[in-house]
């Protein structure tokens, strides 16, 4: 009998062999699982930890999901998948299923859930859920799935809700370690990516890119005669303009678009899975949202303008560096030729 083990006889005095064994492996696994989660502060492959050790933790699972309330939203989405072949791993928020209420209830209450055989789950005939709580608030929840039914036990309920505890510590830890990541990378003005995040994102993407033959453009746009506003309506109005304009692209892209303000007046938007065609459209729906989004100075009405220049990876633009001066050289004929238009290269 190992240390464990007689640790635990101890303990319980009335425990069986049989339960010896399984409660001896089940906090085997809780803390090999527990281990684990300690070896990354990258919290994408953290929660892929949690799922893997989870499951490996409570063998009678063949699904699991991490579901966890966005800061801005107060939303529940699902940040993490395991064993779901139908999930592109590339969405983080997915559509609302049949089992989400059982996750809005383990949420809402803050107590782990075994659901009734009776019950029929979406997505599987079994499920459990732990709440994933730290200081008394909730991040959100874990939940394992099964497609027998009744294969989960209060014992595996029990060891799922101790998990979660460890889980979710580890998740804040990554939480704020992301959040110090991301200010470095983050522009102060427009709560854009900055140069650094543009070139620490824009290199994954192309890479991406290159390696799964898949289109990839680039818009690099900036503000028609910003020294002359600036000039003529001072910088503090200046600094407006670059605000709303970057408060127009982040909301007229999507999330896995990569809005940056390149610096001064300029911006660039990288755009996986669109390629001329595409980033054209995107370009020309942005133009006009800034055209007709005029800004308020003394009650006059100031339009702004843009210039943009569209460019993608191809066999002769094959890295960031080059991405980005095509695009600036689409850019720079867009000024010269009248402003207030697209080029594409």
């Amino acid at each position: 009998m190992n240390e464990d083990a007689r640790e635990i006889q101890d303990t319980y005095p009335g425990i069986d062999d049989i339960s010896l064994v399984q409660f001896t492996r089940e906090l085997g696994a809780l803390q090999e699982a527990t281990a684990a989660l300690l070896t990354t502060l990258d919290l994408e492959q953290l929660l892929g930890k949690i799922l893997d050790s989870a499951t490996t933790a409570i063998p009678a699972s063949e699904k699991g999901a991490i579901h966890l309330l966005a800061p801005e939203t107060g939303q529940l989405e699902t940040r993490a998948v395991l064993g779901y072949s139908d999930v592109d791993p590339r969405i983080h928020q997915l559509a609302r299923s049949q089992s989400f209420p059982y996750i809005d209830e383990v949420v809402r209450r803050r107590v782990p859930i075994l659901v009734s055989p009776k019950h029929t789950v979406a997505l599987g005939q079994s499920l459990i859920v732990a709440p994933l709580i730290l200081d008394g608030s909730v991040l959100g929840a874990l939940s394992l799935e099964a497609n027998k039914k009744a294969v989960f036990s209060q014992r595996d309920l029990r060891l799922l809700a101790s998990f979660a505890v460890t889980a979710t510590a580890a998740i804040r830890n990554a939480q704020l370690h992301a959040e110090v990541q991301k200010q470095a990378i983050t522009d102060h003005l427009t709560g854009l990516y900055n140069r650094r995040g543009l070139f620490e994102l824009g290199d994954r993407e192309v890479e991406r890119a290159r390696r799964y033959n898949r289109h990839l453009a680039t818009i690099m746009l900036d503000i028609d005669d910003l020294k002359t506003i600036n000039d003529t309506l001072g910088h503090a109005f200046g600094d407006l303009a670059i605000k709303s304009i970057a408060h127009i692209l982040q909301s007229n892209t999507r999330k896995i678009d990569v809005v940056c303000r390149y610096g001064g007046d300029e911006f660039v938007i990288l755009l996986p899975e669109n390629d001329l065609f595409g980033a054209a459209k995107v370009a020309e729906r942005l133009r006009l949202t800034i055209q007709n989004s005029p800004l308020w100075q003394n009650d006059q009405i100031i339009s702004i303008s843009i210039s943009m220049g569209v460019s993608k990876v191809s066999n002769e633009i094959s890295d960031l560096k080059s991405l980005l001066q095509a695009a600036d050289e689409a850019l720079y004929q867009a000024k010269t030729q009248g402003k207030d238009q697209i080029v594409i290269k």
